[in-house]
């Protein structure tokens, strides 16, 4: 399924010109060092770190061009949403004290 959003972008900044629009385009296949593809020669350790760090590098570069074109205003409501999908990872279980949760 093909889909098509738009927002509007940020407002320019004293005596600087506004953004121009941004194309973000989500398409392919992650690489298969992602995907599962294992390379025996390769340590379990190095290939996670592997993808930690694509993972990361991919979130700044989309973060960064966000911010850059998005209204401050808009930047906050989708920090909330994307922390509010991520709510039940925050949560910590509160024990009774008899269940070794306090005093």
């Amino acid at each position: 399924m093909n889909e098509t959003v738009h927002f509007p972008r940020a407002e320019p900044f004293v005596d600087s010109s506004p953004p121009g629009s941004l194309t973000i385009v989500i398409d392919g296949q992650l690489p298969d060092f992602i995907r599962g593809g294992h390379d025996p020669n390769v340590s379990p350790a190095i290939a996670e770190r592997s993808r930690l760090d694509y993972y990361l590098g991919q979130g700044r570069e989309l973060a960064n061009a966000l911010l850059r074109h998005l209204p401050g205003g808009l930047v906050d409501g989708l920090t909330v949403a994307l922390l509010d999908h991520k709510r039940s990872q925050f949560c910590v279980p509160m024990l009774r004290p008899d269940e070794g949760g306090g005093q």
